[in-house]
């Protein structure tokens, strides 16, 4: 299975309450029509992140769709169930040349999947590789580190690691190179676990085969529109 994440950009015009309302009460039940993905969830931004994190405020979040495989996600340009309902409308609310996407495989390093109805906040670590490192050496050591015993002791509900796929160099480089996608059960929680276990968040957030100077955060809260069968 592969997931496609998309960062979103608000269209110049809208207030930040007019862009989230548009994306989740218009957009999310136009794109629940189309009946190929497996699961379809907005991340929208919080509206005060903390302070002390690199926040890439340019996005207002990101929507993740989950293919069967790279074929199936191919085919959703020219799907009717796509073209006809959910594409005409992005417009209205997104900066469709400043969006940037990512085509990834998902790495469950502590959880399982939750309940459509489970919510809780959702931080993405947005990670660049370090200068030097190419996509293939970085993909291999992203995926080996051992980061369960830090996701433990920050108590985080869930914790999934993603990197792009091979496919997803072949043009143009994406702007990001993976993601850590990390669960708590809400703002104070995730404060808590920063200031407890500082160590354990900067051996996550320091890695040395990532550039933590062009990696940043989105706190979000998850809008689960189509959920894998439910």
């Amino acid at each position: 299975m592969v997931k496609l994440i998309a960062l979103l950009v608000k269209r110049e015009g809208l207030t930040d309450v007019e862009f989230h309302r548009h994306w989740r009460y218009n957009h999310g039940p136009l794109a629940a029509k189309i009946t190929s993905m497996e699961a379809y969830c907005q991340c929208h931004l919080v509206p005060r992140p903390p302070a002390d994190l690199s926040i890439a405020d340019t996005f207002g979040g990101t929507a993740e769709v989950w293919w069967e495989d790279l074929d199936a996600a191919a085919r959703l340009a020219t799907d009717p169930e796509y073209t006809e309902h959910a594409e005409p409308d992005e417009p209205l609310f997104i900066d469709m040349d400043r969006m940037i996407f990512m085509t990834v495989k998902e790495q469950e390093v502590l959880g399982s999947r939750p309940a459509k109805a489970d919510g809780g906040l959702k931080v993405i670590h947005l990670v660049t590789r370090a200068e030097g490192t190419d996509p293939d050496e970085f993909r291999a050591r992203f995926e080996a580190a051992d980061e369960a015993a830090a996701a433990a002791e920050l108590k985080m509900s869930r914790f999934v690691r993603t990197c792009c796929v091979p496919e997803a160099y072949t043009v143009k480089p994406p702007a990001f190179d993976a993601t850590r996608e990390m669960w708590w059960p809400d703002e104070w929680a995730f404060a808590a676990a920063r200031e407890n276990a500082a160590e354990a968040w900067q051996s996550l957030v320091e890695t040395p085969f990532a550039d933590a100077s062009r990696s940043h955060f989105l706190v979000t809260i998850e809008n689960r529109v189509v959920w894998f069968g439910q």
